[in-house]
């Protein structure tokens, strides 16, 4: 399970809870693409390269979770 830090966790799915979405076990990445479509945004956490979207509000953890993926990536492919 991804956790971005518990302080975002726990900020996110108060928020959620408030916008009556049904949390449950919900990744966080989950939990964040619904608020996004909730919120009518496109759900693109952590899956663009490139975000030109400066005033969303998960621009922070979502570059950072993009950067930790192809880090990953970038591993894999030295290892194959």
């Amino acid at each position: 399970m991804l956790t971005i830090n518990d302080s975002h966790q726990r900020t996110t799915k108060h928020y959620a809870v408030q916008m009556a979405i049904e949390t449950g076990t919900m990744s966080n990445v989950d939990l964040v693409w619904a608020l996004q479509d909730l919120e009518n945004h496109a759900q693109c956490f952590g899956s663009l390269p490139e975000c030109g979207e400066l005033n969303c509000r998960w621009r922070n953890n979502c570059q950072k979770l993009t950067e930790f993926v192809n880090n990953i990536n970038k591993s894999n492919r030295k290892i194959a």
